[in-house]
């Protein structure tokens, strides 16, 4: 069994690479549950509901430009696409998406003597796509 490392992630909102020192990126799946018992029910019954999902992508903050450019492509309350390549975006290449995504919140933590870390939290808005690159 072959295994891989993240270190070829490539993430990106709105068709923008996200230009950071990635720490870590952790897509989320779910689905609501419902509880569907009732009477003299020996036990639950459950129903699945509508599903949802969310990911959260922590770096290390850039300087000039590049910093800013990506800090404002994730300003919360922006809806685009977001896609994550975890094993880079080379032919046949694992591809994932999601159509509508949200920010839903940002923050950058400024240590005394440590690096500049950002946190970027999406929400999504559709069901997330599995493919592969072209």
């Amino acid at each position: 069994m072959s295994r891989y490392s993240g270190k070829r992630l490539v993430v990106m909102f709105n068709g923008n690479q996200l230009e950071a020192d990635f720490r870590s990126f952790s897509p989320d799946e779910s689905i609501t549950i419902i509880d569907a018992s009732a009477g003299d029910d020996a036990h639950k019954e459950k129903l699945t509901g509508q599903r949802d999902g969310s990911a959260t992508f922590d770096a290390l903050s850039q300087t000039g430009a590049t910093g800013t450019a990506t800090w404002g492509w994730v300003t919360p309350g922006a809806n685009g696409t977001l896609e994550w390549a975890p094993e880079g975006t080379s032919y046949g290449m694992p591809r994932h998406y999601v159509s509508s995504a949200f920010v839903e919140s940002r923050s950058e933590s400024y240590p005394y003597e440590d690096v500049v870390e950002m946190s970027v939290n999406f929400t999504y808005s559709a069901v997330p796509v599995l493919t592969t690159y072209p």
